[in-house]
């Protein structure tokens, strides 16, 4: 049962802004303005761990190495070809959310009076932008690749089954990957976990 050890009760923020504005009488009846203002947010938290659960869930194949040898056994006495895993990796901590909020705007311009009529032409820029970054976040097309672990027959060893690939574009694809092993709390190498975490990246302006 999650007890929400990872959750931040309070956000970081950090907030900066400023505002200029500055005006000079070309003539008694001529002005001209500038003004700038600047904003930047900073907002930091934890948020849960990744979680796989009912609609989302990880495939475990049969001849899996990471598979218990009683459950194995099973699975191979009842011809079943695999099994869905549900887990939250409380283990490997918290999803790691970091957003920045920025804003810029210029005006300027000039104004005046002709006899009983005034005139003003003004001119404005301004931009936004807003960049969303979670880390500590799984890949999920890595952790499928990891996780769907197999013996290499040529060596022995634990690999990931597209490194085994007929498909040499493939096998290119996934030349670094780590079996991952997600059976059982704390179960997962780093190198595994390293392998199968990335960073989830928005940006908009």
């Amino acid at each position: 049962v999650y007890q929400g050890q990872f959750m931040s009760a309070g956000a970081y923020s950090r907030n900066i802004s400023g505002f200029g504005r500055a005006t000079y009488e070309v003539t008694d009846d001529t002005e001209v303005y500038a003004q700038a203002l600047y904003a930047k947010s900073k907002i930091k938290y934890d948020g849960f761990p990744n979680l796989f659960f009912t609609t989302t869930v990880l495939p475990i194949f049969s001849g899996n190495p990471f598979i218990p040898g009683p459950l194995q056994q099973q699975l191979t006495n009842t011809n079943t070809a695999s099994f869905n895993v549900a887990k939250l990796f409380t283990e490997l901590g918290p999803i790691k959310t970091d957003e920045d909020i920025r804003q810029v705007d210029f005006r300027g311009g000039i104004k005046g009076k002709v006899g009983g009529f005034t005139w003003q032409i003004d001119y404005t820029h301004g931009n936004a932008r807003y960049d969303f970054a979670q880390r500590n976040q799984f890949d999920l097309l890595k952790l499928a690749a990891a996780a769907d672990a197999v013996t290499d027959p040529a060596t022995g060893r634990t690999v990931c089954r597209p490194t085994l690939s007929t498909d040499a574009a493939v096998r290119a694809a996934y030349a670094g990957c780590v079996p991952i092993n997600i059976l059982g709390f704390g179960a997962a190498s780093p190198e595994a976990a390293a392998y199968a975490f990335g960073t989830s990246i928005y940006q908009a302006k």
